[in-house]
């Protein structure tokens, strides 16, 4: 079997309400909720599709509820542990990471 190597794109920046945005990464995109890592100013989610391999880090305001879309990429094997979508994340944030 191949590694996959993943591709990293910087999305331009789509905010909405964090329910909308959910519901737009399932239906467009086929992905679901893998990764969420919480902070002290909200969280990050990751999303991802096994099937296509795409995947979206989200990051979400809890106190707004607004979610905005911070970076797209492909690639994904379904592992994200010491994977790309970790990239950037702090070290307090990683210890926060609750995978689903």
């Amino acid at each position: 079997m191949l590694a996959s190597v993943a591709q990293v794109g910087h999305a331009e920046q789509v905010c909405d309400s964090r329910d909308v945005l959910a519901a737009s990464l399932i239906d467009w995109y086929g992905e679901t909720l893998q990764v969420e890592v919480a902070g002290p100013a909200g969280r990050v989610e990751i999303w991802a599709s096994d099937q296509t391999g795409t995947w979206s880090r989200v990051r979400v305001d809890t106190a707004r509820g607004v979610a905005c879309v911070i970076e797209t990429g492909d690639g994904w094997d379904g592992q994200p542990a010491g994977g790309v979508p970790y990239a950037g994340l702090e070290r307090a944030e990683m210890s926060q990471v609750l995978v689903r």
